[in-house]
């Protein structure tokens, strides 16, 4: 039996999402002043890995411009207030590194892969609206 990776699991999930559904960049947009120039790349895939002590999950999101890093975090951190569930973010230069897990039990729970899942579909929306040359009024 072949076991799956985090990234196999939600890779069929964000690829029929994103060809179904922008309801997510479309509230963006609307709600920063955004406009849509051109087309994104197809893939923004990266691989989510587990670390020890204690059990998380971890993920770097390159996020390429400083506009769309603060858009990032905010949608980030109203997700966190919202399920009351909150990662370790790190910030260096436009990369976010996420930690997540669950700091009762310290190990990984259905809130944690919720969370990864939530925050690969915003980067992949925020890249799409990055590459399409979609720009955020300063």
């Amino acid at each position: 039996m072949k076991t799956k990776n985090i990234k196999d699991c939600f890779t069929d999930k964000f690829v029929n999402e994103a060809k179904q559904s922008s309801t997510l960049i479309e509230s963006m947009l609307e709600s920063n002043g955004l406009i849509k120039v051109r087309n994104a790349p197809k893939n923004f895939q990266v691989e989510w890995h587990t670390v020890e002590s204690p059990l998380r999950l971890r993920k770097v999101f390159d996020l390429e411009d400083s506009r769309v890093l603060k858009l990032f975090l905010n949608e980030l951190i109203d997700y966190e207030d919202d399920h009351d569930h909150f990662a370790k973010l790190t910030i260096e230069g436009n990369k976010v590194t996420v930690e997540v897990n669950t700091h009762d039990i310290q190990t990984i729970t259905q809130l944690d892969y919720d969370y990864a899942e939530y925050a690969d579909a915003l980067f992949t929306d925020l890249m799409q609206a990055l590459y399409q040359n979609i720009m955020i009024q300063k």
